[in-house]
């Protein structure tokens, strides 16, 4: 057999046993097509979908653990004995009396109402088996806003022949931003107005405004049309008020009696929210922070019906349960202890060693001077960057064949005393980089041509444009040092990932920054404190009084005619601490707020003056926690505000409120973030300079430095300009600040150059607003 024939044959047998292995494949797939393989024991699946019944499971759970939730929530204005729900009752215009609006709501009901207006009382509607306590505030904000604070139902009142006033857009605006529970639309007057189509069109007219405070309106009440004033009493006795999700998450108690001796305040009212601890401090508005003496629980005993199980077993009426606090109450220490901290004039001593910026964490030029000027004789062509890296001590011997120069080295223009420049001479771009002496010769101005050429150029730019070029742009006079006016400042390679320690000595620190109480994880414990179940004696629905301690007795007068509410504080939220908390300025309010500009703030039950410090929030959850600071808080842009306060635990709705004369105006809207001591605020500066001339990559830079120390001083930072270059200080010129910078492109002459200069901004404290009896 022929090789050819042996070659043809074992070919054939390849293609026969490929053909029958394809033919077994395609058997194989096609009776086992659309089965699944059975899984193999030991060998997890790689990914794991839920089922559908998982899925419709885990939604049911949830949703019965919220009904269980709101049931519970309701539990306490169950059946006649249960507790009162709270209705506040304003009036958002001028022409119309809360006390007048609320008699024709309740004039179908057969019971007493007092005929003089008093600014809380309660009745019994027996036809539902419920208990209403209404709170009529007088036209005062503060009054308004506590009072819908407390409130199960907020009954805002309209005109139907006046319009919302701006005291009354002012009262809306505040309830709807620190959140109000169940909302009630009532026109007082519309009976005044004639004919059934206008009646239609004022009540859509005032169902549209307040659908644009409270999307959930559908319909607003006539208070003197009886048939809609009885339904409103249908409403609040038959339907379950929504909450406030931060009021609910700790105990508050509105008073139903107050009284003072001898340095306690006693309070009685139906526990509401969440248990009563003792140990924990209560927070009363407008004066503080307070520990509780004891807690007196009553039997439930209401309408002269007893319960069942609150007789003792010889008959007898059951005494008061007294709950005391253990050696595990809060303290009212704001601070943490003062400790041994290391004296912080070792930062001024640190400053004073370095001779140059600090870029990072690296002070450069530190252990070196900055070379005096000295003449070298080097070869033709050699740039003065290139000089002086010359060792002096390893001077060559030059032939006098060779051409040589003498370059001055220091801070002045190089000075070339056997040089004469060719003229049109073409110079490569990587030339321009390592070599400047090729470019045009730099010729000194007097200082008084220097003068006044600085002030034409800021003149034209002033007269070119409103605003700066950049927002935190600086201007330096000739005859100040940057190095003195920005010393507190260092060069940053990134802001949003270059180390910057939190915890490194700072001598323009505050006092008591190192006192400020800190967490390891807010959110952790922020999740651990909301959602701990309580363990104690007093719970929600008991009626109790609370006997506070060391309470001056200003406080019983300001409160003895007025709607009292103490509201208790979960653990640690006394202590200061450094907050923020996003804001965005409200659209009505027209004047510019600025970084550290005094405002009212009002974040859960509490009110304080703070001058917050604002920040970009598009610099928030960097890797080196620095955030930008603004110096005003920018219009229709989230914002951060920075202060120091005590505490809070969830997100509370945040306002703030520009304090002008007695009244005050809403300035901004945001939420309670977080608490972090680590965050670095970081104030930008950015120097600016001109163009002088361009050669291709290479320019000269004038009125940003007028000295050549301030070049060299800053010379490790990194340029860049308006229309996107970076580039970096290569040597000063003269003596007036100018000097040579190398870029990644070429410039134009309309092209401005700036450096970034950081400094840490510290918040300051802030104090409570205390309530005066005037």
């Amino acid at each position: 057999m022929s090789d050819a024939q042996h070659h043809h044959r074992s070919s054939q047998k390849k293609k026969k046993s490929f053909k029958s292995k394809h033919a077994s494949k395609s058997a194989l797939k096609e009776a086992f097509r659309n089965r699944v393989e059975p899984k193999q024991n030991g060998i997890k699946p790689a990914l794991h979908t839920s089922s559908k019944a998982d899925r419709k499971n885990k939604a049911k759970q949830i949703q019965m653990n919220k009904r269980a939730e709101i049931a519970n929530a309701n539990r306490i204005f169950g059946g006649r004995n249960g507790a009162p729900k709270i209705v506040s009752v304003i009036s958002l215009c001028a022409n119309v009396d809360a006390w007048s609006t609320l008699k024709k709501i309740l004039s179908s009901l057969e019971t007493e109402i007092p005929e003089k207006p008093v600014e809380k009382f309660s009745v019994t509607v027996d036809r539902f088996r419920q208990k209403l306590q209404f709170l009529v505030p007088r036209r005062d904000f503060l009054s308004m806003a506590d009072a819908a604070k407390a409130s199960d139902y907020t009954i805002f009142i309209l005109s139907a022949t006046q319009e919302v006033d701006e005291f009354g857009e002012l009262v809306i605006r505040t309830v709807q931003g620190q959140g109000a529970s169940t909302v009630i639309s009532v026109v007082d007057d519309l009976t005044l107005i004639d004919g059934q189509k206008l009646r239609t069109d004022v009540k859509k007219s005032l169902i549209s405004f307040m659908n644009f405070f409270f999307s959930d309106q559908e319909r607003i009440w006539a208070s003197d049309i009886s048939t809609e004033a009885q339904n409103i009493v249908r409403i609040l006795c038959t339907t379950h008020p929504k909450g406030v999700h931060w009021r609910d998450t700790r105990a508050y108690v509105v008073a139903d009696d107050l009284s003072w001796n001898d340095g306690k305040l006693a309070v009685s009212g139906i526990v509401r929210g969440k248990g009563l601890d003792p140990d924990r401090l209560v927070h009363i508005q407008g004066f503080g922070d307070f520990q509780v003496d004891e807690i007196h629980i009553h039997p439930q005993v209401r309408n002269g019906v007893k319960k069942q199980g609150d007789v003792d077993m010889e008959g007898s009426e059951p005494s008061d349960t007294i709950v005391r606090p253990t050696e595990n109450q809060d303290s009212l220490d704001e601070l943490a202890p003062a400790a041994d901290v290391d004296d912080m004039d070792m930062a001024e001593d640190d400053a004073e060693k370095p001779k140059g910026v600090r870029l990072d964490d690296f002070y450069y030029f530190e252990d070196e001077e900055v070379p005096a000027a000295a003449q070298k004789r080097v070869p033709k062509g050699t740039s003065t960057y290139q000089a002086a890296w010359i060792p002096d001590d390893e001077e060559e011997v030059y032939s006098d064949a060779e051409e040589t120069e003498v370059i001055t080295v220091g801070t002045e223009e190089p000075k070339r005393e056997t040089v004469e420049e060719e003229a049109n001479e073409v110079v490569s771009d990587t030339d321009d980089m390592m070599d400047d002496t090729k470019s045009e010769m730099y010729v000194e101005l007097s200082a008084e041509e220097e003068a006044r050429q600085l002030a034409e150029y800021r003149r034209q730019v002033r007269e070119e444009e409103e605003e700066r070029e950049f927002p935190d742009e600086i201007e330096l006079m000739p005859d100040e040092l940057a190095r003195e006016r920005l010393r507190k400042y260092r060069g940053l390679r990134s802001m949003f990932s270059s180390p910057w320690d939190p915890e490194e000595p700072d001598a323009n620190e505050p006092a008591d920054w190192r006192r400020l109480f800190r967490f390891q994880n807010y959110r952790n414990m922020k999740n651990k404190m909301l959602k701990q179940p309580f363990i104690g004696d007093v719970k929600p629905g008991q009626l109790v009084t609370v006997y506070v301690r060391n309470v001056p007795e200003s406080v019983y007068q300001y409160y003895a005619d007025r709607l009292f509410v103490l509201y208790s504080l979960m653990e640690h939220e006394h202590k200061l601490c450094v907050s923020h908390f996003t804001v965005t300025k409200h659209s009505e309010y027209e004047n510019p707020i600025k970084s550290k500009e005094e405002l009212v703030l009002q974040v859960g039950p509490r009110r304080m003056f703070v001058n917050p410090l604002y920040s970009d929030a598009s610099t928030t959850g960097t890797s080196n926690k620095v955030q930008k600071f603004n110096k005003f808080l920018q219009p229709s842009q989230l914002s951060v505000a920075t202060a120091v306060l005590p505490i809070n635990f969830g997100s509370s709705p945040v306002l703030l409120f520009k304090q002008d004369g007695d009244s005050l105006k809403l300035a901004a809207t945001g939420t309670f973030v977080n608490t972090d001591h680590n965050v670095i605020i970081a104030k930008r500066a950015v120097l600016t300079g001109h163009p002088f001339k361009i050669h291709k990559k290479l320019v000269t830079v004038r009125y940003m430095f007028f000295n050549p120390e301030d070049v060299l001083w800053y010379k490790p930072i990194q340029l860049f300009t308006k229309q996107g270059r970076t580039g970096f200080i290569k040597e000063p010129l003269g003596t007036h600040g100018y000097f040579k910078a190398t870029f990644n492109g070429k410039l134009t002459v309309q092209d401005t150059v700036a450096m970034s200069l950081y400094k840490r901004v510290y918040p300051r404290m802030s104090r409570p607003l205390l309530y005066t009896s005037a």
